[in-house]
C-alpha cells in the first residue's frame, strides 16, 4: 500500500514538475529570447508543444485514469499562469488555448484507457 502511494506520489510530482517547466519556463523563453524569431516560437509552441505535452500527460494518466484523472488539469493551470505572466495580459484567447488543450488531454487519457481495458481483457470475444 506504502509502495503504491509513492509510486503515485512520485508520478504526480513528475507531471507537475515537467508541467512547470515547459508551460512556465517556454512562454518566457520564446517571448524575451528569441529576438526577431518570436512569432514562429509562438506558433511552434502553440501549435506544436503544447498540444504534445498535454497528449503525453493524458496518456500518462489513462493508465491509472481513477487515481489520476487530476493531471490534465495541471499543466492547464501552469500553461495559464506562464502566458498571462510572459505577455503581461489577459487575454481570453490564452482560455480557450487551455480548455482545448484540456479537452485533448482528456480524450487522450479515456483513450488510453480504454485501450488500457481492452488490452487486460484480451482480445478474444467472451461468450
Amino acid at each position: 500500500m506504502v509502495k503504491k502511494m509513492a509510486q503515485k506520489t512520485k508520478k504526480t510530482l513528475l507531471c507537475i514538475f515537467v508541467s512547470a517547466c515547459l508551460m512556465l519556463l517556454l512562454p518566457f523563453g520564446t517571448r524575451y529570447f528569441t529576438y526577431g524569431y518570436d512569432i514562429p516560437m509562438f506558433l511552434l509552441l502553440s501549435f506544436i508543444i503544447n498540444p504534445l505535452t498535454f497528449i503525453i500527460v493524458g496518456i500518462s494518466c489513462g493508465r491509472t485514469l481513477h487515481t489520476s484523472w487530476f493531471h490534465p488539469f495541471i499543466p492547464a493551470a501552469f500553461y495559464l499562469a506562464g502566458m498571462w505572466s510572459a505577455y503581461s495580459t489577459f487575454e481570453f484567447t490564452f482560455v480557450m488555448y487551455a480548455l482545448f488543450y484540456l479537452s485533448l488531454s482528456f480524450a487522450a487519457a479515456v483513450l488510453a484507457h480504454l485501450v488500457k481495458e481492452f488490452l487486460e481483457k484480451g482480445l478474444s470475444p467472451k461468450n
